[in-house]
């Protein structure tokens, strides 16, 4: 589940009201009511995670890396946080606050990891250089949270 959904479980970052302090990105929206989101066509709410990624309840990438209003990644991260999953043909499923679902196919190879262990224990994530991978970040981050 997208981690900027209900509270942030670890201590508060931000003293937001809205999301009761508990904010995983400050400045970023964290949804505690359907009605906070603004896009729910675009927000993001389940998703398929690689499965060397899954290591707890919630996904997470730092929707700050990608500026809307440019449509740039401000800060490229080193390699992704959580990694979505490609079970699907190079592809990982998603559904939406709106009740929509969709299939995303990744065009980078930093999207698309082989499975190794399956145990939590991590992946290996190359960089983030080429533009086809700064375009599949992009897409993610951008249905991750609003500022």
């Amino acid at each position: 589940m997208n981690a900027c959904f209900g509270p942030y479980s670890d201590p508060p970052q931000a003293n937001n009201p809205e999301s009761g302090g508990y904010n995983r990105y400050v400045g970023f929206r964290q949804f505690l009511k359907e009605s906070a989101v603004k896009r729910p066509a675009d927000i993001m709410v389940m998703l398929d995670e690689h499965p060397d990624s899954i290591n707890d309840g919630y996904y997470l990438n730092n929707p700050g890396a990608y500026n809307p209003a440019t449509d740039q990644i401000a800060q490229v991260p080193g390699n992704w946080g959580d990694l979505p999953a490609s079970y699907h043909n190079g592809a990982a499923g998603f559904s939406f606050v709106d009740g929509h679902s969709e299939v995303h196919k990744w065009v980078g190879k930093t999207s698309r990891v082989r499975i190794k262990a399956m145990d939590g224990a991590g992946f290996d994530s190359p960089s983030l250089n080429t533009p086809q991978d700064k375009q599949d970040i992009r897409w993610l981050l951008y249905r991750t949270s609003d500022r």
